[in-house]
Protein backbone atom coordinates (compact mmCIF):
# COMPACT_ATOMS: atom_id res chain seq x y z
CA UNK A 1 0.00 0.00 0.00
CA UNK A 2 2.66 2.61 0.81
CA UNK A 3 4.20 2.03 -2.71
CA UNK A 4 1.19 3.13 -4.35
CA UNK A 5 0.52 6.51 -2.13
CA UNK A 6 4.40 7.16 -2.34
CA UNK A 7 3.62 6.98 -6.26
CA UNK A 8 0.51 9.30 -6.52
CA UNK A 9 2.42 11.57 -4.16
CA UNK A 10 5.49 11.60 -6.71
CA UNK A 11 2.77 12.34 -9.47
CA UNK A 12 1.21 15.09 -7.51
CA UNK A 13 4.39 16.81 -6.66
CA UNK A 14 5.08 16.66 -10.46
CA UNK A 15 1.91 18.40 -11.41
CA UNK A 16 2.28 20.96 -8.46
CA UNK A 17 5.89 21.80 -9.69
CA UNK A 18 4.52 22.09 -13.24
CA UNK A 19 1.70 24.52 -12.55
CA UNK A 20 4.37 26.44 -10.73
CA UNK A 21 6.34 26.59 -14.01
CA UNK A 22 3.34 27.95 -15.48
CA UNK A 23 2.75 30.66 -13.05
CA UNK A 24 6.35 31.76 -13.61
CA UNK A 25 5.94 31.78 -17.31
CA UNK A 26 2.14 33.65 -17.56
CA UNK A 27 3.95 36.30 -14.66
CA UNK A 28 7.04 36.71 -16.21
CA UNK A 29 6.31 36.53 -20.30
CA UNK A 30 2.14 38.56 -20.29
CA UNK A 31 2.00 41.23 -22.02
CA UNK A 32 0.05 43.06 -19.48
CA UNK A 33 -0.87 43.23 -16.02
CA UNK A 34 -4.78 43.05 -16.43
CA UNK A 35 -4.18 40.14 -18.34
CA UNK A 36 -1.14 38.65 -16.25
CA UNK A 37 -3.79 38.82 -13.27
CA UNK A 38 -6.25 37.41 -15.79
CA UNK A 39 -4.80 34.53 -16.53
CA UNK A 40 -3.80 33.76 -13.51
CA UNK A 41 -6.85 33.46 -11.58
CA UNK A 42 -8.13 31.67 -14.10
CA UNK A 43 -5.16 29.17 -14.09
CA UNK A 44 -5.32 28.99 -10.30
CA UNK A 45 -9.08 28.25 -9.66
CA UNK A 46 -8.59 25.64 -12.41
CA UNK A 47 -5.81 24.16 -11.59
CA UNK A 48 -6.74 24.27 -7.59
CA UNK A 49 -10.54 22.30 -8.67
CA UNK A 50 -8.06 19.64 -10.65
CA UNK A 51 -5.82 19.27 -7.51
CA UNK A 52 -8.79 19.05 -5.14
CA UNK A 53 -10.79 16.69 -7.49
CA UNK A 54 -7.85 14.16 -8.21
CA UNK A 55 -6.93 13.99 -4.60
CA UNK A 56 -10.60 13.46 -3.23
CA UNK A 57 -11.37 10.75 -6.35
CA UNK A 58 -7.97 8.92 -5.35
CA UNK A 59 -8.69 8.69 -1.41
CA UNK A 60 -12.12 6.98 -2.21
CA UNK A 61 -10.29 4.49 -4.22
CA UNK A 62 -10.28 1.08 -2.06
CA UNK A 63 -7.24 -0.84 -2.83
CA UNK A 64 -8.14 -3.48 -1.01
CA UNK A 65 -10.29 -4.77 -4.23
CA UNK A 66 -7.22 -3.90 -6.47
CA UNK A 67 -5.19 -6.45 -4.39
CA UNK A 68 -8.07 -9.36 -4.26
CA UNK A 69 -7.87 -8.93 -7.76
CA UNK A 70 -4.41 -8.96 -8.33
CA UNK A 71 -3.90 -12.34 -6.03
CA UNK A 72 -6.24 -14.58 -8.35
Amino acid sequence: MAIVYLSYLVVLLFFVISGIFIIYHIVKYSYSKTAMLFTLLIFCSIMGILVFTNITLFFTIDFNDFISILKL
